[in-house]
């Protein structure tokens, strides 16, 4: 079952949400190979993004990604990954690898850049035929969750044999219903297969809709449900 962390409040959350991923990303070049993470689209890493891409990590030895993505293309303001690169830039986060789902779903990249081949060198940048020791799972997963109970590009739905079934990385799916934010946009996002090889899950949530959302999400079959049930996954909430 998953690990629950409460605030006194959204500043304090924010805090303790970007040294959670800090740690996670430290794990994975500290064992001598490049990290890789997914972090949070939509509005949720708004207040963690400064403080983590400010924090004195080895960057140049990070591949990071978003959770799950919007398709549309990177200067819309529903793409995550250019929400990503645009936070990153001119921090120390800018030396990091940035990739995003869509160069990770394509068939010849197999499971992206780190998929086939030989271990990158620790400091040096992933690219096409390099592999992590560990078959490329992620060290971080950061996902956020919805009053609907949705989490990554996980919603009901008849995609969801794509994200729970799939054995890819990455899936394409369609919201049905669409959130009423972005409509019927389609979307890309990490499958259940990926996030159970995952080393971390971060489970961020602000408010009390949400909780009731976590707290009743396994009796209500929903989707961030299976995030929940991962031993790896860490709640972190704050009112």
């Amino acid at each position: 079952m998953s690990e629950w962390v409460e605030y006194a409040d959204r500043s304090a959350w924010a805090e303790g949400v970007a040294r959670a991923c800090a740690w996670a990303i430290e794990r994975g070049y500290e064992h001598k190979r490049p990290a890789r993470a997914a972090l949070a689209g939509g509005s949720t890493p708004a207040a963690v993004y400064p403080l983590l891409f400010a924090m004195r990590l080895n960057w140049a030895a990070v591949e990071l990604t978003v959770s799950d993505e919007r398709v549309v293309s990177e200067d819309d303001p529903l793409s995550n990954i250019g929400a990503l690169r645009r936070a990153a830039a001119g921090t120390l986060a800018a030396a990091a690898h940035i990739v995003s789902l869509e160069t990770l779903a394509r068939p010849e990249a197999g499971a992206g850049p780190l998929a086939a081949g030989t271990a990158a060198p620790l400091g040096g940048r992933p690219g096409a035929g390099q592999v992590r020791a560990d078959g490329g799972r992620y060290d971080l997963i950061w996902a956020g969750c919805g009053e609907d109970g949705h989490a990554l590009g996980w919603f009901h739905g008849p995609d969801r044999a794509a994200w729970e079934e799939g054995s890819s990385g990455v899936a394409r799916v369609r919201p049905d219903p669409p959130p009423a934010s972005t409509g019927s946009v389609p979307r890309l996002t990490l499958t259940r297969t990926a996030a159970a090889r995952a080393h971390t899950i971060i489970l961020a949530a602000t408010g009390h809709p949400k909780r009731a959302v976590l707290e009743t999400a396994a009796d209500k079959a929903l989707p961030v449900a299976h995030l929940l049930s991962f031993p790896q996954t860490q709640v972190h909430w704050a009112p």
